[in-house]
């Protein structure tokens, strides 16, 4: 057997992770904080693609006033921890 092989409980975890805006990075650090599994990045956005989760916007948005591309950053920690939030309004903050 392979030791590389998913866990549902993995699965299920990447699930939630990507319907609460966790970035593949994110993910693979919240995994192995959570379940003590390390995966890398790519392993995360093999299986996005793999279970067939939905493509969300790009993080990299262009800021109007110096047009240069910038990053949003999102407090995953707070993501698991508030998963009902809404996290658009967390950029106000």
């Amino acid at each position: 057997m392979r030791d590389n092989l998913w866990t549902e409980e993995e699965a299920a975890f990447i699930r939630a992770a990507w319907d609460r805006g966790l970035t593949s990075s994110q993910i693979a650090d919240a995994l192995f904080a959570e379940i003590k599994t390390r995966r890398t990045r790519n392993s995360i956005i093999g299986k996005v693609h793999r279970l067939n989760l939905p493509p969300r916007k790009s993080p990299i948005e262009i800021n109007a006033n110096t047009q240069r591309r910038v990053r949003r950053n999102f407090d995953y920690q707070r993501l698991l921890t508030h998963p009902n939030e809404d996290i658009l309004k967390w950029e106000n903050d």
